[in-house]
């Protein structure tokens, strides 16, 4: 009902916005016909789906996935070194776009953000260090400097400047809208892999039958000698020690998956990077 209720009121939205008895409107929408702000739209949608979606999984991983349970405080440590190597950089960003032109800056950022989600995906294991995800993190500030940066700039900077202020309202409006879809689509995605993950590891479990109850014989012995339980308790402790790492490993598997759904986000991103105008590049 949500869903139906937000599409009706956008395109009762758009269909104001475009009436000439509006006197009052909030978005210039007849600019849409000009090409840089197409390439503004296409590539802003892509922008914030990226921004929201692509590192929305990490945090929650760590949080409550990984076996350590990070707090708020060590995974925000953890998760400000892409911010820190994407300020490091900027000072580059501005140089490498006037010599190679935002076209090939956008191509190289998507690139970085394929290879990033690539590697968070390889990485995305329960016993992985919490460490190791620096690497892809930096990938990932690779891709954030520029890309915002060559975005605006070669769309919605190159509009006239009477219309620059509209255009820029627009950009961000859809933006706005890509980061909400980045993080809706991420989460469809985890529940959906981690429910299809789940089910074919009980499936699993249950088909080795045999070396499933001996698991369960060994950790319930252990529970009795350490813990001085009954063996209908321990079995029952066993029973749920073995559902929670089921659990927890399928979750694992379902990050990964979103992971690499955001490198095909990526992928997809580069087939519009021709929608933007090329640049004259500064020649030495």
């Amino acid at each position: 009902m949500l869903t139906w209720t937000g599409g009706v009121a956008l395109i009762l939205f758009i269909a104001w916005q475009l009436n000439p008895r509006n006197s009052a409107r909030l978005l210039r929408l007849e600019l849409v016909r000009n090409r840089n702000m197409q390439a503004s739209m296409a590539l802003g949608l892509f922008a914030g789906v990226i921004l929201a979606g692509s590192l929305y999984a990490l945090p929650e991983f760590l949080r409550k996935v990984y076996p350590a349970q990070l707090s708020a405080t060590q995974t925000g440590q953890i998760m400000c070194i892409y911010a820190l190597t994407a300020a490091a950089i900027r000072p580059l960003v501005a140089k490498g776009i006037a010599r190679f032109g935002q076209r090939k800056a956008i191509a190289f950022a998507f690139a970085m953000l394929v290879v990033s989600m690539f590697l968070f995906a390889r990485l995305m294991t329960i016993g992985t260090p919490d460490i190791d995800y620096a690497i892809p993190l930096i990938l990932y500030a690779f891709c954030l400097a520029p890309m915002l940066s060559a975005t605006s700039s070669g769309t919605v900077g190159k509009m006239p400047l009477s219309d620059q202020l509209d255009a820029v309202a627009i950009y961000m409006t859809v933006r706005q809208l890509g980061a909400s879809l980045g993080v809706t689509m991420v989460t469809i995605v985890l529940n959906w892999r981690e429910t299809l993950h789940s089910s074919r590891l009980y499936e699993y479990l249950h088909a080795g039958a045999t070396q499933t109850q001996g698991w369960m014989s060994t950790a319930a012995q252990s529970i009795i000698q350490r813990g001085g339980y009954s063996p209908f308790e321990a079995r029952h402790m066993a029973l749920g020690l073995l559902s929670r790492l089921g659990a927890r490993q399928a979750a694992a598997l379902a990050y990964a998956d979103a992971f690499l759904f955001m490198a095909g986000i990526g992928l997809v991103a580069l087939f519009f990077v021709p929608l933007m105008p090329p640049t004259p590049v500064v020649k030495k």
